[in-house]
């Protein structure tokens, strides 16, 4: 395929579907881009992040027939009486239109409850409540057929957990916990035995300090600080008697500059 042209922004996803679904019954390939990122921003809207597009070859009659859409939209709510643009009479006018409504809802309610895969992007799998918002999200990152990383959201469609498959060997060994859409504790099993045994703290979303757990005692044996993403200090238990012993810091190129015993 040629490469893809923005034709219209899209204020939620129900609409971006309405429309793709319109261009498609024209005969004019759409996608749809941008739509997982509406959940992970809760109730902010989602203009410029939802997108239609279509193929650089049906551009310009596709933007025609979005113009002449958003023209039936405007005639819909402005209390006057519009006339049909020609090119939308000879497609059926308004009927068309919710003909194509209808059936575009039944389309989003398999995309929502189902698996959909598209080549070239991740698959991926969304459920919404009745208000629109996101409750659970699963993706398929690497293109491999297999689900790689699964979200859940909360009420108010904020994310709130994730479970991700970060080697893409089939185990869920990373968990990430969330606040105000921020990532606030990741928790890792290196080793794929059950215990999470590296955990990673955000504050704001920003790494501040990460853990490395002895699965015998369940206490820390390496404890360090970041400062803007960069290692700066870390403290260690070299004898694993379940006390700090030694402190390392680093430079701004992560390079060792000092140790002591503590």
């Amino acid at each position: 395929m040629s490469n893809l042209k923005k034709v219209y922004d899209a204020s939620n996803p129900i609409e971006a579907h309405m429309l793709c679904d319109l261009l498609t019954q024209q005969g004019i390939q759409a996608f749809i881009e941008g739509e997982h990122l509406q959940g992970g921003i809760g109730d902010l809207p989602a203009m410029g992040l939802v997108r239609v597009v279509v193929g650089e070859e049906q551009f310009a009659e596709a933007i025609k027939l979005v113009a002449e859409w958003e023209a039936q939209q405007t005639s819909s709510f402005d209390g006057r009486v519009h006339t049909a643009p020609e090119p939308m009479k000879r497609f059926g006018g308004m009927s068309l239109f919710f003909m194509g409504f209808g059936l575009g809802l039944l389309m989003m309610y398999a995309y929502f409850f189902f698996p959909f895969y598209r080549d070239h992007r991740s698959d991926e799998h969304w459920t919404y409540n009745l208000s629109g918002k996101a409750t659970q999200a699963s993706f398929d990152r690497n293109f491999d057929g297999k689900i790689d990383l699964k979200q859940s959201y909360g009420a108010d469609g904020a994310i709130e957990r994730s479970e991700s498959d970060d080697d893409f060997d089939g185990v869920f060994e990373t968990i990430t916990s969330y606040r105000d859409n921020n990532p606030e504790l990741t928790e890792i099993d290196t080793d794929h035995d059950g215990f999470h045994d590296q955990k990673w703290r955000f504050r704001f979303g920003v790494l501040t300090e990460s853990e490395v757990i002895y699965p015998t005692t369940g206490l820390p044996r390496k404890h360090c600080a970041y400062q803007l993403g960069l290692l700066r200090q870390c403290e260690l238990d070299s004898d694993l008697d379940g006390k700090m012993d030694t402190r390392i810091e680093y430079d701004a190129l992560g390079e060792e500059k000092k140790r002591e015993k503590l």
